[in-house]
């Protein structure tokens, strides 16, 4: 029992010793927010000590030592690491990819008085191998502080090695206010090795926030687990806020590229999602991350938005080999330039892979739509609005394309055409970057080009930016489209067998939702239900019951302006501005009555010249499948695009069991049709012909026999329709998904 007593007293004595040898380390031997042997004790010594200090650890028991602060420690001022490797039995990473890290110091708050875990005010100092937790201060509605680690001071400092927001199991969020707030010049935040990698994830607001010029941020994750596989969010990533002309978020080089995943924002330069902090940002340059992209540099962990910019000659990408970025599966926009009245111009995003947004990839203004150009480019907004190319033509021979083009812009002008393949595979929508050529227009705007490039394989599409000499990038020319109406006709019978929707509104908007039964009677549809009601849920809360459509004088204005007023009194619609987030229809027959009934969802957004594009990525519908005309038929209408998507469909019947459903559908089948009925596929058994395919999506039914088929689509109207095998009969589901 007295043997740690006398071990304790002879390393303070050794420390002692060393210390008046001139040697620069002191000892942290205890947990304990304070006294001999503390890290507090050793802060306050090391800046008492003139010259580079070191702070090593040597807590004695096992597993994570955790030292628990009930007060702010002592600012740094003075030159000094603590390195929280140097206890014995933690490591850094060693993986080019994931994290093989041993963090066993973690810091942690346990008081909201507390600021800041650890604040810098010296030059070169660094901070490693610390989990930094907890530090978060907050009122009754917001977090309003609480930061990891403070640079409030000097220059040369580095932070590596550190997980920030999330415990040393590198996977359990434990929220700061904000990861790192750099405030002063020449903060390098991670590096080149793996060893130097920063985990900065799981905050309640920014991950990183700077302000300062002279920041490099490389190599870290930001949002992610210590593998850099799942999403641990910070509200935003990084947000830079300030004028720099040196900032670099990554870099062209290996191992300086970011992995920015799974928060609200990326990446914000001058913007953020809450009243915290707000600014503009000009000049910061975004170079070789993947920002949506799990570690693999395959697999989708998107963020809400990917970059968002709120201010002027911001560079996303760049010229140089490996300076473009992944910016892909960011629902909300991989890239949106936003309308803050100040204009926000000059910013150039060149070679980057960009896909896979729910809305357009590169977003000039905030709407999720793709704007118009305009004859001569004479509008002004987020990059002038500048205008896009327009491929004319594309020749491809032994995967070399020769691409011609033209664009009409300002007058005598100079411009950089910027050209990407689209896949058009079934597994995957990546987009490369094919490379560059330069243009100049006449007296009336107009330049036409010829560009031959190597490319991936045959089965692209041609897409193109440009951006003139001040720096304004373009939106580009081809669009993903999108389900501009979704639909499923089915039975409604009583008890559970009636019609049960569901869909997902990726971005707030107006939508109408419909059900329909008389009106069916035109289209010969034997025995329409006499009286739908229908009722809307969002996130299981009822936003509204119909019976009849125009008892809501606001919403019958909304569906009669669109011309989708119903054909008879008795039907019911609803029409609104809605949320994003997760919806449920049901339609039932008013006083239990039974029929062939019609339900429809539809995005008005396109019909605004005005606010943002809501997105329909899926439906599903749930309903009696029987025989004849009584089964199930989906219907999605593709609009607002001139590229292929993805789309999967599937037939789901004995997994419904484990939902409670007592007569499931036993073997679903699955019809693809056109607009003409012509058929465009068919499935039984959804292994036999996709297996791999719809496996790569994620989408592959949890039964043998359900059905599903994988299809590229433009833009038109489709319909799929779920039947019975052999006549069988049962409650089904049919969902269609539009995949990024």
């Amino acid at each position: 029992m007295r043997l740690f007593p006398v071990r304790f007293l002879a390393l303070l004595s050794l420390c002692f010793l060393a210390r008046l040898a001139g040697a620069a380390d002191f000892l942290v031997l205890t947990a304990s927010d304070s006294g001999p042997g503390s890290l507090r004790q050793a802060i306050l010594d090391a800046n008492a000590s003139p010259g580079p200090d070191r702070v090593v650890f040597n807590i004695p028991g096992t597993g994570v030592r955790v030292i628990s602060l009930q007060s702010a420690l002592p600012q740094i001022t003075d030159s000094l690491v603590i390195d929280g490797y140097t206890q014995p039995g933690a490591k850094p990473n060693s993986l080019e990819i994931g994290s093989d890290a041993v963090l066993l110091i973690q810091l942690q708050s346990t008081s909201q008085s507390i600021a800041e875990g650890v604040t810098i005010k010296a030059s070169d100092c660094a901070i490693r191998g610390l989990s930094i937790t907890n530090f978060l201060q907050r009122n009754s509605l917001f977090v309003t502080g609480g930061v990891g680690i403070g640079v409030r001071g000097g220059s040369g400092n580095k932070i590596e090695g550190c997980f920030l927001g999330i415990a040393p199991d590198g996977t359990t969020a434990a929220s700061n206010g904000r990861g790192i707030d750099v405030a002063t010049a020449g903060t390098v935040v991670g590096g080149t090795s793996p060893a130097q990698r920063n985990i900065v994830s799981g905050n309640a607001n920014e991950g990183i926030l700077v302000i300062s010029d002279g920041t490099t941020v490389a190599g870290n994750y930001i949002g992610t687990d210590a593998a850099g596989a799942h999403a641990v969010g910070n509200s935003t990533g990084i947000l830079f806020n300030g004028t720099f002309t040196t900032s670099v978020l990554g870099g062209g080089t290996k191992g300086r590229g970011n992995v920015i995943c799974g928060n609200a924002i990326g990446v914000g330069l001058g913007h953020t999602t809450n009243n915290i902090f707000s600014g503009t940002c000009s000049g910061a340059a975004v170079q070789g991350n993947l920002i949506g992209v799990a570690a693999n540099g395959v697999d989708s962990l998107g963020n809400g938005q990917g970059v968002a910019i709120d201010g002027s000659k911001n560079l996303i990408g760049g010229i140089g080999a490996g300076l473009g970025n992944v910016i892909a599966f960011n629902p909300n926009e991989n890239v949106v330039i936003l309308f803050n009245g100040l204009g926000n111009t000059g910013n150039s995003v060149l070679s980057n892979a960009i896909y896979g947004s729910d809305r357009v990839n590169l977003d000039l203004g905030g709407s999720g739509r793709q704007r118009p150009n305009d004859v001569g480019d004479a509008d002004s907004g987020p990059n002038n609005y500048q205008n896009f190319p327009a491929i004319q033509s594309v020749d491809i021979v032994n995967n070399s394309a020769t691409i011609k083009g033209n664009l009409n812009s300002t007058p005598n002008s100079q411009f950089t055409i910027q050209l990407f393949a689209e896949s058009q595979s079934l597994t995957d929508s990546k987009q490369t970057y094919l490379g560059s050529t330069s243009v100049t227009t006449d007296a009336n705007g107009d330049a036409a080009f010829t560009a031959t490039f190597p490319v991936p394989s045959a089965n692209v599409l041609i897409n193109a930016t440009a951006t003139s000499a001040t720096g304004d990038t373009s939106q580009f020319f081809l669009t993903s489209p999108r389900f501009k109406n979704v639909s499923t006709r089915g039975r409604v019978e009583t008890g559970n067998n009636i019609i049960i929707g569901g869909f997902i509104l990726s971005g707030d908007g107006v939508v109408a939702v419909r059900a329909l039964g008389p009106s069916l009677a035109s289209q010969l549809v034997p025995g329409p239900l006499a009286d739908p009601v229908l009722e809307l849920y969002h996130d299981n809360q009822l936003v509204v019951q119909n019976d009849n459509w125009g008892d809501d004088t606001t919403s019958a204005g909304i569906l009669r302006s669109n011309g989708l007023a119903p054909n008879y009194p008795q039907e019911a619609a609803y029409a609104r501005q809605l949320l994003a987030g997760t919806y449920t229809v049901v339609v039932r027959g008013k006083n239990n009555s039974t029929g062939a009934a019609l339900v429809e969802v539809y995005d008005l957004s396109e019909a605004s010249v005005s606010g943002t594009a809501v997105n329909l990525p899926n439906i599903s519908t749930r309903g009696l499948v029987q025989t004849g005309d009584n089964v199930l038929i989906g219907g999605i209408t593709i609009g607002s695009g001139e590229m292929t998507t993805r789309v999967v469909v599937r037939g789901i019947g004995p997994s419904l069991a484990a939902a409670g459903i007592t007569n499931p559908l036993p073997d679903p089948t699955i019809e693809w049709r056109d607009r003409d009925g012509i058929l465009l596929a068919a499935n039984d058994n959804w292994k036999e012909t996709q297996q791999t395919a719809l496996e790569s999506t994620g989408l592959a039914p949890k039964n043998d026999s359900e059905a599903a088929a994988l299809a590229r689509l433009g833009p038109g109207q489709y319909t799929a329709i779920l039947r019975g095998k052999s006549g069988s009969t049962g409650v089904g589901l049919v969902e269609l998904y539009r995949l990024p």
